[in-house]
């Protein structure tokens, strides 16, 4: 096979060489849009111990042979749910914009006794008062059954705190859940 005869392969996103009127890989942004597009700012994270309102936007889910599983296990193969959540408001910033802060990940871990030895049960109480916090912060009844999908959308306050990450920098954390009920 001969490779010297072969088209060079072109950069897709080298727009400057890109032909608009013949390439499907050229794209133009409108004016408006290029404009939000420059003046974009990364997502940001509020101070230790703002107060705030968060609101469930997703339950991550888990691909296991084929089936969408909630629960997941970490490496010591203790189980936990994850939930995606987003500042929706702040009361003390009266300008607040959601669309400027980073979303954030809790994770829950299922509080049964059974996964830790008698001397760790302290561990699995504490899962359990994470749990019964976190239901009744969000307004959710706790029972026995239910269903991960219908807490989306539901909206509690919580106090923030913030954590360091080695991948995406400082970013928010619930570190108390503000109880209404």
């Amino acid at each position: 096979m001969n490779f010297a005869a072969e088209e060079p392969v072109r950069n897709p996103y080298d727009v400057e060489s890109a032909d608009a009127t013949n390439d499907m890989t050229a794209f133009e942004f409108s004016d408006e849009a290029f404009a939000f597009l420059e003046n974009v700012t990364e997502a940001a994270t509020l101070p230790a111990k703002t107060e705030a309102r968060v609101r469930i936007m997703d339950v991550y889910v888990n691909q296991v042979d084929g089936i969408q599983r909630f629960i997941k296990a970490d490496k010591n193969g203790h189980n936990y749910v994850a939930f995606k959540l987003k500042i929706v408001d702040v009361p003390s910033i009266p300008t607040f914009n959601a669309a400027e802060y980073k979303t954030m990940k809790q994770m829950l871990y299922i509080p049964d006794p059974s996964q830790y030895s008698h001397a760790d049960q302290e561990k699995s109480t504490k899962r359990a008062q994470q749990w019964k916090s976190f239901m009744t912060a969000f307004g959710i009844k706790l029972t026995k059954k239910g269903n991960f999908m219908d807490m989306i959308g539901k909206e509690a306050v919580a106090i923030l705190g913030v954590e360091e990450d080695e991948q995406y920098g400082a970013k928010n954390r619930v570190s108390k859940w503000i109880l209404t009920n």
